[in-house]
């Protein structure tokens, strides 16, 4: 008889690690999933549900161009500009109540776009478990450091365009649904695509 216990599906593509899924099954609160790959950040707001897993909000950094960021869409300014929008459009919509993060089976580096995210949902008030002491400087969140050696203006652009989000000037629209679907999905595959030339390289 064999010992050999073969994994999951999701488990062997590197997509899902079930034994931290459950950890936030049982905590009963809604997960905020980030998730970044080789052309823009993701994020999305999503419930548990007997049926399966319910999106409520869903912001991509390439929702930032319509509001005039002109910049790349998957730099740590970008990323944090993709927290605070999302935290805002959650409390716009009720939802800005607490959560837990879900950042998936990747090991993630200190002061990482990632924790960019999360600083921007942080400063924006959004509430989960999180250290300080892994988010990235303000200088690098602004975009200070690029500025230095490209010349450019992205603190500017970025001073800007956080207070316009902060002051809900710049919102998220809900889009019609098959819309919303086509656009997550593409989302989606970019992300596992990412994944495989990770687990490939």
């Amino acid at each position: 008889m064999s010992l050999f216990s073969p994994k999951f599906k999701r488990r062997e593509q590197g997509i899902t690690n079930y034994k931290k899924r459950f950890s936030m099954l049982k905590s009963k609160l809604p997960r905020v999933v980030v998730r970044v790959t080789n052309k823009r950040v993701l994020t999305h707001a999503t419930e548990f549900m007997e049926k399966g897993d319910k999106t409520t909000v869903f912001v991509d950094s390439a929702h930032l161009k319509t509001f005039g960021w002109k910049h790349s869409i998957k730099s740590i300014p970008a990323a944090y500009l993709t927290g605070v929008l999302l935290a805002s459009t959650m409390k716009e919509r009720g939802l800005n109540h607490d959560c837990i993060i879900d950042l998936g089976i990747k090991t993630n580096t200190k002061g990482s776009r990632i924790f960019a995210v999360l600083k921007g949902a942080a400063d924006a008030g959004l509430k989960f478990p999180h250290s300080t002491d892994y988010f990235p400087s303000d200088d690098r969140v602004s975009g200070k450091h690029i500025d230095t050696y490209r010349k450019t203006d992205v603190s500017k652009d970025f001073a800007d365009l956080k207070a316009k989000i902060m002051s809900g000037a710049a919102k998220v629209v809900k889009s019609e649904k098959k819309k919303a679907k086509s656009t997550k999905t593409k989302a989606v595959k970019e992300n596992k695509e990412d994944t495989k030339t990770r687990k490939h390289s």
